[in-house]
């Protein structure tokens, strides 16, 4: 059995390609801009490449911890932390 493709069938393929390239390097970019640090004093994270955002919390404002890790965090090491501070956002 032979599969041929046509012209639509191609564009179509290509233009998928290209729309899952482009979510790829969206991640790629805010994975590569984003800056996490952890001092004896607060947490600071850096977010974002063109307009930048910080936040800042005092290590006593922290009430709740939490982390997880799913099947493929097991594969690929890696694990999500979810950290809530008491007092305004």
């Amino acid at each position: 059995m032979k599969i041929v493709l046509r012209g639509k069938a191609i564009a179509s393929l290509f233009w998928l390609w290209s729309l899952g390239l482009l979510f790829w390097l969206a991640a790629l970019i805010r994975h590569v801009t984003t800056e996490l640090a952890c001092t004896n004093k607060r947490m600071v994270a850096k977010l974002g490449f063109i307009s930048r955002r910080t936040i800042e919390l005092n290590l006593k404002k922290i009430k709740s911890l939490q982390v997880g890790q799913d099947i493929l965090g097991h594969i690929f090491s890696y694990d999500t932390i979810m950290i809530s501070g008491a007092g305004n956002p």
